[in-house]
């Protein structure tokens, strides 16, 4: 993702783009800040505790075995991977995970892990801070779909966070929304859509924080998806407007929703050079009433910036959402394709947004 978004400012401003790399997958928000930033949040000091009950007493020693014994069966289970894709390099994760079970995942708990809360932050962020930077590229939030109750109070303290390591207020942090992604033989329970959401409300509360939808991507039950030129592309574009003000590109956000009694309209801002609709099905836009019964709804464009929704079955519609879903279509975008991000909008206020 990092090369992609290199690759493309380095070709648009004609100069040298670097990139320091600082990531391990797989990780918590949790691990890539200090312990006193998260006790100042609800949602930090919660994931603290439940980290601490889980280690209990267990010792260094006995961390180093259980990882000896993990890392030998994850080997074996990766070994068994790599023979099946050898066999047919075409093979689905369904019939891998038919054939190898499934990886061995998470790994053991413990205080010198690097998923413990605080612990990259202290070995790799504290590391790399205060080299001089022009702005920050985030891309997380699958491990925490989870606990997404309180990721918006958490992004906002990684921000702080990574701002104060910096002491620059001022630095542009530029993440990627998550895309779409269900694991086979699981029920959409809607949580990527609600951390799509808390994602949003952490973009929207904070100045110079952008955040590039991804609602046309993800892939079926692989968490990983191969397509890494988009997310990259569409954090340059972003970096050229927002950082370097060179750009109009930016994820399209609705700004104000009204109502003329039979419908809803949806006014949006960042939309360039318009708002398109492609063809659908009609459960990608949904409309309730004030028993908050959702039905597939209707939607055509008005005036560049402005979607219209209705339906037969609401009357007097009161709430919308659009793409709703951990893993579904998307249909809304830009003409020069950025995708519209998954929402959920009421008359009143924003469902679920409300501070």
């Amino acid at each position: 993702v990092a090369f992609y978004f290199a690759k493309r400012l380095a070709q648009k401003m004609d100069c040298v783009i670097g990139i320091v790399d600082c990531y391990w997958g797989g990780t918590s928000i949790a691990c890539w800040m200090s312990e006193s930033m998260m006790q100042s949040v609800a949602a930090g000091q919660k994931q603290l505790a439940a980290y601490k009950a889980e280690v209990g007493t267990k010792t260094a020693e006995q961390y180093a075995a259980e990882m000896r014994e993990y890392e030998a069966d994850y080997q074996k289970w990766q070994a068994n991977i790599d023979a099946c894709r050898a066999e047919n390099p075409n093979v689905t994760w369904k019939e891998l995970h038919e054939r190898c079970g499934e990886c061995p995942w998470p790994q053991p708990t413990g205080w010198q892990s690097p998923f413990c809360p605080n612990n990259l932050h202290r070995t790799m962020i504290q590391r790399v801070a205060p080299y001089t930077l022009r702005g920050f590229l985030y891309y997380q939030g699958e491990e925490d779909v989870s606990r997404y109750e309180g990721y918006s109070d958490m992004m906002i303290a990684l921000v702080k966070q990574w701002r104060m390591d910096w002491n620059d207020w001022s630095l542009p942090f530029l993440f990627v929304q998550l895309p779409m992604y269900i694991a086979i033989d699981t029920e959409d329970d809607k949580k990527w859509a609600m951390q799509r959401e808390q994602q949003a409300i952490a973009a929207a509360m904070l100045k110079r924080v952008g955040m590039i939808s991804m609602t046309d991507c993800g892939e079926f039950d692989n968490i990983h998806p191969l397509d890494k030129e988009t997310p990259g592309t569409r954090l340059a574009l972003l970096a050229e407007q927002m950082v370097y003000g060179t750009g109009e590109e930016w994820t399209p956000t609705v700004q104000q929703m009204y109502s003329d009694g039979t419908a809803l309209y949806l006014v949006f801002d960042h939309v360039a050079d318009g708002l398109v609709i492609h063809a659908s099905q009609p459960e990608t836009c949904q409309i309730a009433g004030a028993d908050g019964v959702y039905y597939p709804a209707k939607a055509e464009v008005l005036h560049t910036n402005t979607i219209r929704v209705s339906a037969d079955a609401v009357d007097c519609p009161q709430s919308v959402q659009y793409a709703w879903y951990n893993y579904g279509e998307a249909t809304w975008f830009t003409q020069s394709r950025i995708p519209v991000s998954s929402f959920r909008y009421a008359l009143a206020s924003r469902e679920g947004q409300t501070r």
